[in-house]
């Protein structure tokens, strides 16, 4: 027996507010750019050796490196980074690990790429801490796992069953843990495993220099030509402004270079330690007796990046809507 919509059940539903896409860069927290720090020299060219620009690598200590490295990454986002503790080189380690693990189960690289997009997402909401990382990192990849993954039900069973011991032998996360939290994090991805290609590639690419292959060599010819048409498409709708995929004004992502995707892992005991309080931020904009308000500044660390997606904040910016309030994110887990 079916069930009767009363009415304005339909009304209703068209004023729910649906979630707006997260603003976000694959080059933005992990910048390929954090690859050697100082120690290089970079020679350009003059009239008796030509048109040339090269860089000298200098030879540094690994661990030197990791420490100068990391030093960076907190002086870029200390602005928005409400866990100082949570390092450049340990959201490496997690990605090196999980790409190992792929290789381990024969899943696609294309898979971890998306579990990066969804685990950078939530840091940049600040649900990840240097406590919970491996935690939402490995509920990530579950959900990468069982949403591109292109196998049967029951090879599907299988697969993640070796993904859930796995996950256990190498981060000691029980199977237990990471399905009771899967839910939780499925939601402050507001539920939405649609990424555009556009989001997965940087890091698609990324991945597949680890284990010395390319796109191209990756997916074969006929595979690569479809992929290249899609993501052309996108860049072309880009272009055209119908999507804004550029959250931090004058951020330079042409830069694809290769990564250095993890230093050395820090000591065992990096892992053990308080949990950080979780503080949740709360942006408003409020309209008073008709009033509109314009969101516009400046400074890219006054963006409200977390609570407001870019294309929002250039409606606002355009055309000075009336505000509406934005929830704060929810309790992040913790271990």
């Amino acid at each position: 027996m079916g069930t009767r919509r009363r009415p304005g059940d339909e009304d209703r539903d068209r004023e729910d507010a649906h979630p707006e896409r997260v603003p976000y860069s694959a080059n933005f927290m992990d910048d390929p750019e954090f690859r050697q720090g100082r120690h290089r020299h970079v020679v350009r060219g003059d009239k008796s050796l030509g048109p040339i620009v090269s860089s000298i690598l200098l030879f540094v200590k690994p661990h030197e490196l990791k420490d100068e490295l990391n030093q960076k990454f907190q002086e870029k986002h200390a602005w928005w980074l409400q866990d100082p503790s949570l390092s450049l080189s340990k959201l490496r380690h997690l990605k090196r690990e999980t790409l190992m693990c792929s290789q381990r189960l024969d899943l696609e690289v294309a898979t971890v790429a998306l579990a990066c997009v969804l685990f950078e997402k939530l840091v940049l909401q600040h649900y990840v801490t240097k406590v919970n990382r491996k935690l939402y990192m490995a509920v990530c990849f579950l959900l990468a796992v069982k949403f591109n993954e292109p196998y049967a039900s029951d090879a599907r069973k299988r697969v993640i069953h070796q993904l859930l011991e796995d996950i256990d032998r190498v981060h000691a996360l029980p199977s237990r843990d990471v399905l009771t939290a899967e839910f939780t994090v499925y939601a402050q991805l507001s539920f939405n495993l649609h990424v555009p290609i556009a989001e997965v590639h940087p890091h698609f690419v990324r991945l597949l220099k680890l284990i010395e292959s390319n796109p191209r060599k990756y997916l074969d010819d006929d595979v690569f030509t479809s992929y290249s048409a899609l993501l052309a498409v996108e860049e072309q709708a880009e272009n055209r402004g119908l999507l804004l995929s550029d959250p931090l004004g004058g951020f330079d992502e042409t830069t694809d270079g290769e990564v250095r995707l993890s230093d050395e892992e820090d000591d065992a005991g990096d892992d053990s330690g308080n949990n950080n309080e979780t503080r949740g931020r709360k942006q408003k904009g409020s309209g008073d007796g008709g009033k509109n308000t314009t969101v516009a500044t400046n400074d890219p660390s006054m963006f409200p990046w977390h609570s407001v997606s870019l294309t929002q904040w250039w409606r606002k910016r355009r055309s000075s809507p009336r505000g509406q309030d934005e929830s704060p994110p929810s309790t992040p887990l913790t271990m």
